[in-house]
């Protein structure tokens, strides 16, 4: 959820085709980060930072996902959301995915 200019906008999780997590607008445009998303909702051309825009939609906020350091190494970032790896019983075509924010975890077709 997101509000712009005293309207709320709503933007949903979905798989995209071998491409990864997308976020979807009510409109159905697709967007490859929430910042993009944003932007678009704010009308396009205006940058947007889309941890700051969205939070989820019990009223809690999103965060960035923290890197851990290792001897002063960094390791690469993990997306805020994540799919996690096969299981047993999980029926064809279906995928499980985690969600850092609000620590939930969801099946998608």
């Amino acid at each position: 959820m997101g509000r712009y200019k005293k309207q709320e906008y709503r933007a949903t999780v979905v798989e995209g085709e071998a491409s990864g997590l997308r976020y979807r607008l009510e409109d159905g445009r697709d967007f490859r980060s929430l910042s993009s998303a944003g932007s678009a909702v704010m009308g396009g051309g205006i940058a947007c930072n889309g941890w700051r825009f969205w939070s989820v939609a019990d009223g809690g906020e999103m965060s960035p996902p923290k890197t851990a350091r290792k001897s002063g190494r960094r390791r690469a970032k993990k997306g805020l959301f994540e799919r996690l790896p096969d299981k047993e019983g999980l029926p064809e075509g279906m995928a499980r995915y985690f969600c850092g924010a609000c620590m939930d975890g969801w099946t998608l077709t």
